[in-house]
């Protein structure tokens, strides 16, 4: 009897997984076991045979810029916790990549009724979700002005108390040239002064913020400038204020479509798996098994595709080396003959076990 670790299926999978897309599916494919129950294995062949029938159509489904989703997927189960904006994005991303994949899948669900399974249950309402986060949220992280319509008026606030704050410490600068150092307006404390000569400092009547590394420049609030600051302060808190409220109301969203959220993740895992056998498939001249009733094991033209991987890697090596171009035969192609690599194998121990692909 062969064991898993004879016959290297650990390195089998490893080998599979290098065609994922997505963190997701690469833990779905290294997370695979020999199945002991006949009707999951047929449906597993049957998502690889139909994904191959969906690629003679033209319809095809990629993932890209996903990450590993869980943390987020655990703020969202702490009720009243906040969420970044970019990891907002991120769902918001994954849910339109899931969604997209369910519209290519609709379009030939006769062909694929078992791929369509997946993704049936995904709501529509998931799409109209991430288009809001999207809209709300910039690929910076920043919230967009047009998130609320209370921010835009506080953004339009702000930007003119900073453009009157401005205007007067500017004249203020030019009312006492000889004491100030450079008439540029500069931030300390996160409060706007001026950079006045260390030897005028008692010139200007304000609150210092600090000197200069070379002490030659003192940056003074002058006491005409206090309140003003004060109330750009104010705006900028009010300004948070919404931003946490935005996000909020976001994260609550998202909280109350949970369930289905998950189900977009389990889909995009399972698809990407399968697309990874797929990728596998083609790369390897492997094809579908047919299970037989007798469990009797045909093998034609048959080879590891780990001894087939660690020539074709050799053989490159060598063609470097000398720099002429050489190839490795691997055997016929024909659809009836090919190997399904060494899971066929073991089906001689398990001959329910499913073989990628």
């Amino acid at each position: 009897m062969f064991s898993i670790e004879t016959l290297q299926f650990e390195s089998l999978l490893k080998l599979v997984a290098g065609n994922a897309q997505t963190p997701m599916g690469r833990d779905f494919v290294l997370g695979v076991r020999p199945l002991s129950s006949r009707p999951e294995l047929e449906r597993d062949l049957r998502l690889v045979e139909e994904t191959f029938a969906l690629k003679e159509e033209e319809v095809v489904w990629n993932f890209s810029e996903l990450s590993e989703p869980s943390d987020a997927i655990a703020l969202l189960r702490i009720k009243d916790s906040s969420i970044e904006p970019s990891i907002l994005r991120e769902l918001a991303r994954l849910l339109s990549q899931a969604l997209f994949a369910k519209d290519e899948i609709r379009k030939e669900k006769q062909v694929a009724p078992t791929l369509w399974q997946i993704v049936e249950t995904l709501p529509k309402d998931l799409a109209d979700l991430a288009a809001k986060i999207n809209n709300k949220i910039l690929p910076s992280g920043e919230i967009d002005d047009s998130a609320s319509s209370e921010l835009g008026r506080i953004r339009r606030e702000i930007n003119s108390q900073r453009g009157k704050l401005t205007r007067s410490l500017e004249g203020m600068m030019r009312s006492n040239s000889d004491a100030i150092q450079d008439e540029i307006v500069t931030l300390r404390n996160e409060r706007f002064v001026i950079p006045v000569k260390a030897d005028f400092s008692g010139k200007i009547n304000g609150v210092a913020h600090g000197a200069s590394s070379s002490g030659a420049t003192v940056f003074i609030e002058p006491l005409e400038s206090i309140e003003a600051n004060n109330e750009l302060q104010k705006l900028k808190a009010n300004e948070e204020n919404e931003i946490a409220r935005i996000l909020f109301s976001l994260a609550e969203e998202l909280r109350e479509q949970l369930p289905a959220i998950e189900r977009a993740v389990d889909a995009i895992a399972e698809l990407d798996f399968v697309k990874a056998k797929t990728i596998f498939a083609e790369r390897f001249d492997a094809i579908v098994p047919e299970i037989s009733e007798d469990e009797t094991l045909d093998l034609v033209d048959a080879r590891h595709p780990l001894l087939e991987e660690n020539l074709r890697t050799a053989e490159t090596q060598r063609s470097r080396d000398n720099s002429v171009p050489r190839a490795v035969a691997t055997g016929k192609n024909d659809k009836n003959e090919g190997n399904t690599n060494d899971a066929i194998a073991r089906s001689h121990n398990h001959p329910d076990a499913e073989a990628p692909p």
